[in-house]
């Protein structure tokens, strides 16, 4: 097994950042390792889609775990091995903006050789994509009043403070840290 985590800090409201993760589609104006990304059908469970890699082919995957304006996770199932890639999202303790974490997770007989092979790509992509996710995210909520949603009605729902990771993975799978090794 393999994973790689970080954490970041945005200003803007939960609503406003998950607004960003439900919108596959604009993935690549925050993702840095992504050139594409379309999802057939709607944000949710058993959801499927497809993602291209600034390098490589595109390769699909699921939506295996959603709870709303708090976390999700995808899937992309590799020859002898399996990427989870889990996204969880809280309001900061101060009430300042928002905490998130992205965590992702290979597992599978040639997870270390994945590992080797996309790790440090992840580990090295990973932080500028969610700094550039939080800047964007704080660009979008100042062109609307805190708690507007873009459907005109009425402000988002509230949500618990995150506290500690790991969360959201499968059986097995929290027990890591953001070296990159099990």
């Amino acid at each position: 097994m393999w994973t790689y985590r970080n954490s970041d800090h945005t200003a803007a409201p939960v609503a406003h950042l998950w607004e960003q993760y439900t919108a596959v589609d604009e993935w690549p104006l925050w993702d840095v390792s992504l050139r594409g990304a379309v999802l057939d059908g709607a944000f949710g469970s058993g959801g499927t889609g497809t993602l291209w890699p600034t390098r490589g082919r595109g390769t699909g995957f699921r939506i295996v775990h959603v709870v709303p304006f708090v976390s999700f996770m995808a899937v992309t199932d590799l020859p002898g091995a399996r990427i989870y890639r889990a996204y969880r999202v809280g309001a900061d303790a101060a009430g300042a903006g928002c905490r998130f974490t992205h965590t992702v997770t290979i597992v599978g007989v040639l997870s270390g050789l994945y590992g080797r092979r996309l790790g440090p790509g992840v580990a090295a992509a990973l932080p500028v994509s969610m700094r550039t996710l939080a800047l964007l995210t704080e660009e979008q909520a100042a062109k609307r009043p805190e708690g507007a949603r873009p459907d005109g009605g009425p402000g988002g729902m509230p949500v618990p403070a995150m506290r500690g990771a790991p969360w959201g993975l499968p059986s097995g799978l929290a027990r890591s840290a953001s070296t990159g090794r099990c």
